[in-house]
Protein backbone atom coordinates (compact mmCIF):
# COMPACT_ATOMS: atom_id res chain seq x y z
CA UNK A 1 0.00 0.00 0.00
CA UNK A 2 1.40 3.82 -0.55
CA UNK A 3 1.91 5.79 1.93
CA UNK A 4 -0.67 8.22 2.58
CA UNK A 5 0.97 11.78 1.35
CA UNK A 6 -0.14 15.26 3.27
CA UNK A 7 -1.55 17.90 1.36
CA UNK A 8 -4.05 21.17 0.91
CA UNK A 9 -6.93 18.62 1.20
CA UNK A 10 -5.97 16.10 3.61
CA UNK A 11 -5.14 19.05 5.95
CA UNK A 12 -8.15 20.75 5.49
CA UNK A 13 -10.23 17.39 6.56
CA UNK A 14 -8.16 17.02 9.58
CA UNK A 15 -9.21 20.37 10.88
CA UNK A 16 -12.91 20.05 10.18
CA UNK A 17 -12.24 16.53 12.48
CA UNK A 18 -10.78 18.43 15.19
CA UNK A 19 -11.29 22.21 15.17
CA UNK A 20 -14.22 22.97 12.32
CA UNK A 21 -15.36 25.47 14.32
CA UNK A 22 -11.82 27.56 14.20
CA UNK A 23 -11.36 30.51 11.81
CA UNK A 24 -10.00 29.07 8.51
CA UNK A 25 -9.82 32.78 6.87
CA UNK A 26 -10.14 36.35 8.21
CA UNK A 27 -12.13 38.26 5.56
CA UNK A 28 -12.75 42.43 5.92
CA UNK A 29 -16.48 42.86 6.29
CA UNK A 30 -18.09 45.29 4.50
CA UNK A 31 -19.09 47.18 7.68
CA UNK A 32 -15.57 47.12 8.91
CA UNK A 33 -13.57 44.88 10.62
CA UNK A 34 -13.39 41.10 10.32
CA UNK A 35 -15.78 37.92 9.40
CA UNK A 36 -14.05 34.55 10.09
CA UNK A 37 -14.55 31.37 7.93
CA UNK A 38 -14.40 28.17 10.02
CA UNK A 39 -13.15 25.23 8.35
CA UNK A 40 -16.51 23.86 8.31
CA UNK A 41 -17.82 26.70 6.65
CA UNK A 42 -14.62 26.40 3.90
CA UNK A 43 -14.73 22.54 3.48
CA UNK A 44 -18.47 22.96 2.36
CA UNK A 45 -17.89 25.01 0.01
CA UNK A 46 -14.89 23.26 -1.50
CA UNK A 47 -16.91 20.05 -1.32
CA UNK A 48 -20.04 22.08 -3.44
CA UNK A 49 -18.14 23.57 -5.81
CA UNK A 50 -16.13 20.62 -6.71
CA UNK A 51 -19.55 18.91 -6.67
CA UNK A 52 -20.77 20.98 -9.43
CA UNK A 53 -17.46 21.29 -11.59
CA UNK A 54 -17.16 17.22 -11.38
CA UNK A 55 -20.39 17.50 -13.59
CA UNK A 56 -19.88 20.46 -15.64
CA UNK A 57 -16.34 18.69 -17.03
CA UNK A 58 -17.60 15.42 -17.32
CA UNK A 59 -20.24 16.38 -19.42
CA UNK A 60 -16.99 18.41 -21.93
CA UNK A 61 -15.15 14.79 -21.93
CA UNK A 62 -13.52 15.49 -19.20
CA UNK A 63 -11.31 12.88 -17.19
CA UNK A 64 -10.36 12.91 -13.99
CA UNK A 65 -6.31 14.04 -13.16
CA UNK A 66 -6.72 16.18 -16.45
CA UNK A 67 -4.80 19.50 -16.17
CA UNK A 68 -8.05 22.42 -15.50
CA UNK A 69 -7.00 25.96 -15.47
CA UNK A 70 -7.89 26.42 -11.92
CA UNK A 71 -7.71 25.38 -8.29
CA UNK A 72 -10.28 21.97 -8.50
CA UNK A 73 -8.67 19.43 -7.10
CA UNK A 74 -10.91 18.51 -4.74
CA UNK A 75 -13.40 17.36 -7.79
CA UNK A 76 -10.33 15.29 -8.91
CA UNK A 77 -8.39 16.80 -11.36
CA UNK A 78 -5.08 18.88 -11.17
CA UNK A 79 -5.12 22.82 -11.10
CA UNK A 80 -2.91 24.73 -13.27
CA UNK A 81 -3.22 28.03 -11.20
CA UNK A 82 -3.05 31.20 -13.51
CA UNK A 83 -3.31 34.46 -12.13
CA UNK A 84 -5.43 37.06 -13.39
CA UNK A 85 -2.49 39.90 -13.68
CA UNK A 86 -1.04 37.75 -16.45
CA UNK A 87 -2.34 40.35 -19.73
CA UNK A 88 -0.22 38.00 -22.21
CA UNK A 89 -2.51 35.77 -24.11
CA UNK A 90 0.65 33.85 -25.94
CA UNK A 91 2.32 33.21 -22.21
CA UNK A 92 -0.77 31.75 -21.78
CA UNK A 93 -0.80 29.26 -24.20
CA UNK A 94 2.38 28.43 -23.73
CA UNK A 95 2.46 27.62 -19.91
CA UNK A 96 -0.91 25.65 -20.83
CA UNK A 97 0.56 23.48 -23.75
CA UNK A 98 3.36 22.82 -21.29
CA UNK A 99 1.00 21.45 -18.68
CA UNK A 100 -1.09 19.87 -21.31
CA UNK A 101 -4.61 21.54 -19.77
CA UNK A 102 -7.50 20.13 -21.22
CA UNK A 103 -9.74 23.08 -19.90
CA UNK A 104 -9.56 26.25 -18.53
CA UNK A 105 -12.32 28.17 -15.84
CA UNK A 106 -11.39 32.07 -16.34
CA UNK A 107 -12.48 35.90 -15.69
CA UNK A 108 -12.83 35.71 -19.80
CA UNK A 109 -13.41 39.83 -19.68
CA UNK A 110 -9.74 39.82 -18.50
CA UNK A 111 -8.05 38.75 -21.27
CA UNK A 112 -9.59 39.57 -24.81
CA UNK A 113 -9.31 36.18 -27.19
CA UNK A 114 -9.69 33.32 -25.32
CA UNK A 115 -11.00 31.36 -28.05
CA UNK A 116 -7.96 31.07 -29.30
CA UNK A 117 -7.35 28.18 -26.73
CA UNK A 118 -10.25 26.15 -28.30
CA UNK A 119 -8.20 24.89 -31.53
CA UNK A 120 -4.98 24.04 -28.84
CA UNK A 121 -7.49 21.70 -27.44
CA UNK A 122 -8.03 24.03 -24.77
CA UNK A 123 -12.18 24.20 -23.48
CA UNK A 124 -12.91 27.81 -22.00
CA UNK A 125 -15.55 28.07 -19.44
CA UNK A 126 -16.76 31.43 -17.61
CA UNK A 127 -15.87 31.43 -14.46
CA UNK A 128 -19.60 31.71 -12.03
CA UNK A 129 -20.25 34.63 -10.54
CA UNK A 130 -20.67 35.72 -7.14
CA UNK A 131 -24.51 35.00 -7.36
CA UNK A 132 -24.22 31.73 -8.76
CA UNK A 133 -21.83 30.93 -6.10
CA UNK A 134 -24.05 31.86 -3.83
CA UNK A 135 -26.06 29.51 -4.46
CA UNK A 136 -24.59 26.55 -5.11
CA UNK A 137 -22.96 27.00 -2.05
CA UNK A 138 -25.73 27.98 0.02
CA UNK A 139 -28.19 25.71 -0.81
CA UNK A 140 -29.40 23.57 1.39
CA UNK A 141 -30.14 20.32 -0.88
CA UNK A 142 -27.96 16.90 -0.13
CA UNK A 143 -24.39 16.18 -1.67
CA UNK A 144 -23.49 13.38 -4.23
CA UNK A 145 -20.29 12.75 -2.67
CA UNK A 146 -19.93 10.20 -4.39
CA UNK A 147 -18.93 11.96 -7.82
CA UNK A 148 -15.64 13.12 -5.81
CA UNK A 149 -12.65 10.34 -5.60
CA UNK A 150 -11.61 9.32 -2.16
CA UNK A 151 -8.81 11.75 -0.43
CA UNK A 152 -7.25 8.07 1.09
CA UNK A 153 -7.21 6.06 -2.30
CA UNK A 154 -3.54 5.49 -2.98
CA UNK A 155 -1.41 7.33 -5.07
CA UNK A 156 2.49 7.57 -6.51
CA UNK A 157 4.24 10.67 -4.83
CA UNK A 158 5.65 11.05 -7.79
CA UNK A 159 1.86 12.26 -9.49
CA UNK A 160 1.45 16.06 -9.62
CA UNK A 161 -0.95 17.34 -7.59
CA UNK A 162 -0.91 21.27 -9.21
CA UNK A 163 1.03 23.38 -11.43
CA UNK A 164 2.02 26.17 -10.34
CA UNK A 165 4.23 29.23 -11.91
CA UNK A 166 7.46 31.01 -10.79
CA UNK A 167 7.23 35.59 -10.49
CA UNK A 168 8.73 35.73 -13.57
CA UNK A 169 11.21 38.43 -11.87
CA UNK A 170 14.33 36.47 -13.26
CA UNK A 171 14.11 35.44 -16.75
CA UNK A 172 10.98 38.24 -17.46
CA UNK A 173 8.56 35.21 -18.09
CA UNK A 174 6.79 33.12 -15.75
CA UNK A 175 7.86 29.39 -15.44
CA UNK A 176 5.69 26.23 -15.12
CA UNK A 177 6.59 24.42 -11.62
CA UNK A 178 5.04 21.02 -11.09
CA UNK A 179 4.20 20.39 -7.46
CA UNK A 180 4.59 16.20 -6.88
CA UNK A 181 2.37 14.77 -3.98
CA UNK A 182 5.31 13.65 -2.54
CA UNK A 183 6.91 17.06 -2.60
CA UNK A 184 4.43 19.25 -1.18
CA UNK A 185 3.95 16.43 2.08
CA UNK A 186 7.70 16.79 2.49
CA UNK A 187 6.99 20.99 3.03
CA UNK A 188 3.46 19.98 4.78
CA UNK A 189 5.78 17.93 7.17
CA UNK A 190 8.75 20.46 7.42
CA UNK A 191 6.79 22.93 8.77
CA UNK A 192 5.02 21.93 11.54
CA UNK A 193 7.95 22.16 13.22
CA UNK A 194 8.60 25.34 12.56
CA UNK A 195 8.33 27.01 16.09
CA UNK A 196 8.88 30.65 14.42
CA UNK A 197 4.90 30.58 12.93
CA UNK A 198 2.45 32.42 14.14
CA UNK A 199 -1.36 31.23 14.42
CA UNK A 200 -2.18 33.55 11.59
CA UNK A 201 -0.09 34.94 8.60
CA UNK A 202 -0.85 37.78 6.24
CA UNK A 203 -1.36 37.02 2.41
CA UNK A 204 0.44 39.14 0.02
CA UNK A 205 0.34 38.04 -3.19
CA UNK A 206 -1.09 35.70 -5.63
CA UNK A 207 -1.60 31.52 -4.38
CA UNK A 208 -0.78 31.50 -8.16
CA UNK A 209 2.82 32.24 -7.46
CA UNK A 210 5.03 29.78 -5.64
CA UNK A 211 6.41 31.76 -3.31
CA UNK A 212 3.32 33.29 -1.67
CA UNK A 213 1.61 29.17 -1.75
CA UNK A 214 5.06 28.57 0.25
CA UNK A 215 4.49 30.88 2.97
CA UNK A 216 1.32 29.76 3.48
CA UNK A 217 1.78 25.56 3.79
Amino acid sequence: MSPQYVNHLTALEQAIRTKPDNPAFKVPSENGGWRDISYQELWNDVVRLAVYYSSRLEQLGMKKRDVIGLCLQRAGYIPHLMSTYVKDLDLVQGLFQQSNAKTVICDTTRINGWEQLEPLGVKVIPILTHEEVAQITGSCSPVDLSVLPPLDEEVDGNDILSFEQSSGSSSGRPKLVPFSRRWVDANAQKCQIDERRTPVFIRSGSFCYVGQLLRAS
